[in-house]
């Protein structure tokens, strides 16, 4: 498990949410980069698996992880494999 990933798990829902929905915003407005899109793929896979938030939000997370990992083969590629510690 990567450093990121243990830090999102220390997060409310409500604090995903908002972290990712800034990250949805950065990536508009500033554009992307692969480690923006790794960030955002890595919140929206944690949205989408979070069981308190309402299935709505976790449905469009799933929607918006699928739109997204499909933009980061198209533009950067095929993602490297996390590094096992």
């Amino acid at each position: 498990m990567t450093k990121n990933v243990m830090d999102l798990q220390v997060l409310t829902a409500e604090q995903l949410v908002a972290r990712t929905m800034h990250l949805l915003s950065r990536a508009a407005t500033i554009g992307v980069c692969q480690g923006r899109v790794r960030a955002l793929i890595q919140h929206l896979e944690c949205v989408a698996s979070e069981n308190t938030l309402d299935p709505a939000i976790r449905s469009t997370s799933e929607q918006l992880l699928a739109d997204w990992r499909a933009a980061q083969l198209e533009e950067f590629g095929q993602p490297e494999k996390p590094v096992s510690h």
